[in-house]
């Protein structure tokens, strides 16, 4: 009961508890990320699978600062963005507790793909490089092309 009125009365939500989306600085997006433990393997070295959850992220959170809800995306103009290549060097190993940037920046642009490249450093070295195909696709499974208002806000960060 007590545990109960604490929460109630202690936790009040504010616009400092929303995820960080990060920021969109000289037309590329930055997004900030700790190591955990989880993203490690047994010696501390970040596990390869790892990096392309934190580059999820910084597509995720790019789309968010450009003011794109991707259920909303889906359910409006009929298009869900979906990776179909990636390729990625890996350049020097992230560690636990290392402070990360996934660094987005819009390469190509076309009425249904989305070509991007995604950068991770950390203190201004380059952890890892990659480049990255999306399709829009219908929920059918088809291309489908994104409606000019949606390809006019990624125009800005193109290089």
């Amino acid at each position: 009961m007590e545990l109960m009125r604490f929460m109630t009365e202690s936790i009040a939500p504010t616009i400092d508890d929303a995820p960080l989306s990060g920021r969109i600085l000289g037309g590329t997006h930055v997004l900030p990320v700790r190591v955990h433990w989880e993203d490690t393997d047994a010696g501390g070295i970040v596990y390869h699978a790892s990096y392309l959850r934190f580059m999820e992220r910084g597509r995720s959170e790019m789309l968010r600062v450009l003011g794109l809800d991707q259920t909303e995306l889906l359910k409006v103009h009929g298009i869900n963005y979906v990776v179909t290549r990636l390729e990625i060097d890996y350049r020097s190993p992230a560690l636990f507790d290392m402070a990360l940037q996934v660094l987005t920046k819009v390469e190509n642009l076309g009425r249904s793909r989305l070509d991007l490249s995604q950068v991770i450093t950390s203190g201004g070295r380059m952890l890892t490089k990659t480049f990255v195909r999306c399709a829009g696709i219908g929920s059918d499974g088809k291309p489908r092309a994104a409606p000019e208002s949606v390809r006019a806000l990624f125009r800005p960060m193109l290089k």
